[in-house]
């Protein structure tokens, strides 16, 4: 009889020892991966919001080549129902984010678009509440959002939105200014305009601010005189609460597609408006341009480049790039 012997050499598993050490391997080459996957990812989608922008710096300079002059932030006119209300809130007819349509290789969505009804009218709620891939950066997580019916602000003088469409970028309409404690006044805000001139100074007004009431007119080349390549013209805007606050590139009405810049440096650029509202008022918040990418902001300037700006950038030369006319000098080291 031939008895049959177990190989000493044949193979074993491995000890829990072993296996946990193996784990423990895998785990920190993770860590240590995960974190430049995740810097990777961010850089793509830095580089996919650059690129929105300069496709509205195409259609914003194919406008101007077109007209002789930029777009209007928000444009208003001199109607029946502005007379008959007495404010120019009524007769508001369109933004910048419209009007650039056309040169955007947008054609057949600016002509559904009825230039002659106030922006709010239910026969542009199918313009206004179409998602643009153009104005929507893959780091805001709002972005793209369409609100549905009265969800949306209503300015109080019977502007209703409905379905709206959520943007990631606004229109930079200028600086604010206090002329009182507690009292701001905002270029994007026709009643202002209208009848504070006084106090709204041309050199605290941005390219896209409010055209047709008062004696704000269309922006020109000329009209630029602090330069286009030191004019901020459309940022980044986005708070991850609040999405009735967000960005909505259709819809025209004040600070609905329209920022501005402040003097407040501490809470530039937090996308959220709860947690700047516990540092500064509702109104300017609403208006302050903000991102999720890293301590920075993407910017169009007017002259068609796009530039990353740090969200602690000085505040004199934020102020001074924010509007047109302030006729400041600005290094090009300083931002």
């Amino acid at each position: 009889m031939r008895t049959v012997h177990a190989s000493a050499s044949g193979r074993r598993g491995f000890t829990l020892i072993e296996l946990l050490v193996v784990i423990s391997i895998i785990a920190v080459l993770i860590a240590l991966l995960l974190p430049a996957v995740q810097s990777a990812r961010e850089a793509a989608r830095k580089a996919s919001c650059f690129n929105n922008l300069k496709q509205m710096g195409l259609g914003m300079h194919n406008y101007l080549s077109s007209n002789d002059c930029f777009p209007p932030g928000s444009l208003y006119g001199d109607d029946a129902l502005y007379q008959t209300r007495g404010t120019p809130l009524f007769s508001n007819y369109v933004g910048w984010g419209v009007a650039i349509l056309p040169y955007a290789e947008q054609q057949p969505l600016y002509n559904a678009y009825n230039t002659l009804m106030h922006n709010w009218d239910p026969t542009n709620s199918t313009v206004i509440s179409t998602k643009l891939a153009m104005q929507i950066c893959p780091s805001d997580i709002n972005g793209g959002t369409t609100y549905p019916t009265n969800v949306v602000i209503n300015p109080g003088v019977g502007a209703i939105y409905v379905n709206v469409a959520e943007s990631s970028y606004k229109g930079m309409a200028g600086k604010y200014s206090t002329p009182s404690p507690g009292f701001d006044l905002f270029w994007d805000y026709a009643s202002f305009v209208q009848f504070l001139s006084p106090y709204m100074l041309s050199s605290s007004r941005g390219i896209l601010s409010v055209v047709g009431v008062g004696s704000a007119g269309p922006v020109s080349i000329a009209t630029v005189t602090d330069g286009t390549s030191n004019t901020l013209l459309v940022g980044e805007y986005t708070t991850t609460v609040s999405g009735e606050s967000e960005a909505m590139w259709g819809a025209s009405w004040g600070f609905l597609s329209l920022g501005s810049a402040g003097p407040s440096q501490g809470v530039r650029g937090i996308p959220n408006l709860s947690v700047c509202e516990t540092y500064i008022a509702f109104n300017r918040c609403n208006r302050a341009f903000a991102s999720l990418h890293p301590s920075s902001m993407n910017f169009l300037m007017a002259d068609g480049h796009v530039k990353s700006i740090g969200t602690y950038i000085d505040s004199s030369v934020y102020l001074a790039l924010a509007t047109m006319q302030g006729n400041e000098v600005i290094s090009s080291d300083s931002y």
